[in-house]
């Protein structure tokens, strides 16, 4: 069940329409929701995340327009889901029944990581890794190996070495993580 939190009541009633025509429930308080929906102009925004993120509740954020210092923020926040104008409802709808990892459109990622990698929250790839992780989601380790000109031993310590900078636990987990970063498409 999704809970709204909308100042506008004409917004909220054309969200709770919008969702209820692609099945997904509504709530009216956040404590039977198992999601809630946020517009970041919404005054209490900043308590219902904290209160979402207490209960481990998908968070679904959407601003207009968004920034990469929000985009920030947001990620700081562990927000789920961010949302901009330039998504559609079925992007919305995809959110609340099938939850992703956040992702950033490659427009932000890139200063999205900068921004992380400066307050230490994210570790820098060097040049070598991100060609190797360029390479890593169609490619097998020796194919990496041979295309660079290196061992494939060097390859695998250079994706054990990313996947310990992107907290990853499994090759396909790295691949999410790098796509949800902006290091690869």
């Amino acid at each position: 069940m999704t809970y709204i939190a909308e100042k506008n009541l004409l917004i909220r009633r054309g969200l709770e329409l919008l969702l209820r025509e692609q099945g997904l429930p509504i709530s009216d308080t956040l404590q039977n929701a198992s999601a809630v929906l946020l517009d970041w102009s919404y005054k209490d925004t900043r308590p219902l995340l904290s209160q979402a993120r207490s209960r481990n509740l998908l968070s679904v954020v959407f601003a207009r327009p968004m920034t990469p210092g929000l985009a920030t923020y947001l990620v700081n926040l562990d927000v789920s889901v961010v949302l901009s104008e330039d998504d559609d409802l079925a992007r919305l709808a995809a959110a609340l029944s099938e939850p992703e990892p956040l992702r950033l459109g490659p427009d932000l990622a890139g200063p999205v990581n900068e921004i992380l990698i400066e307050r230490g929250k994210l570790t820098a790839l060097s040049p070598r890794e991100v060609e190797v992780l360029g390479l890593a989601g169609d490619h097998d380790t020796e194919e990496i190996a041979y295309r660079l000109d290196i061992s494939p031993w060097t390859v695998r310590n250079h994706i054990q070495n990313i996947m310990t900078k992107l907290e990853a636990t499994t090759r396909t987990d790295l691949m999410d993580r790098a796509r949800n970063l902006g290091y690869v498409d």
